[in-house]
């Protein structure tokens, strides 16, 4: 890789290299930045601020419709009884997958997001700390 790297780096075209970071999960720290800025302290749920009967329209790159945090426990339809998802209008052809960098589920699943494995009650509890800041809001989706 050293040698490939060194053999394109003086092309014109070539404004700069670096190396890709992993993704992390961050949710868990952003929630209580958003709402108090105090580590634990959740002020805007403790007064059941959480988003129900909320629907937030996102319009991004894609949406993997799929993801555990936006699964529904009925598997019901895209729509009005869906637990997460009330609309998905893909103006390019989408297929709900999200192939081209996760940034829709990753900015759905912090507005959002809400865990769900029933095969699995700890998997859910441990993945819970990721949810998004409205859990109980759902969304409105243009791909």
């Amino acid at each position: 890789i050293q040698a490939l790297l060194e053999n394109i780096a003086p092309h014109p075209a070539v404004l700069s290299i670096e190396e890709r970071s992993p993704a992390i999960l961050q949710n868990k720290f952003s929630r209580y930045i958003i709402q108090t800025d105090r580590p634990g302290r959740r002020d805007l749920w403790d007064v059941g601020l959480e988003g129900n009967g909320e629907t937030i329209a996102v319009s991004d790159t894609g949406m993997d419709v799929d993801n555990c945090w936006f699964r529904d426990p009925l598997d019901d339809p895209i729509g009005i009884n869906h637990r997460k998802i009330a609309y998905y209008n893909s103006a390019q052809g989408g297929d709900g997958k999200d192939r081209r960098g996760g940034h829709g589920s990753h900015v759905v699943g912090s507005l959002l997001g809400n865990a769900y494995f029933p095969q699995d009650p700890d998997l859910e509890k441990k993945a819970s700390n990721f949810n998004g800041m409205a859990p109980d809001a759902r969304v409105a989706f243009f791909d």
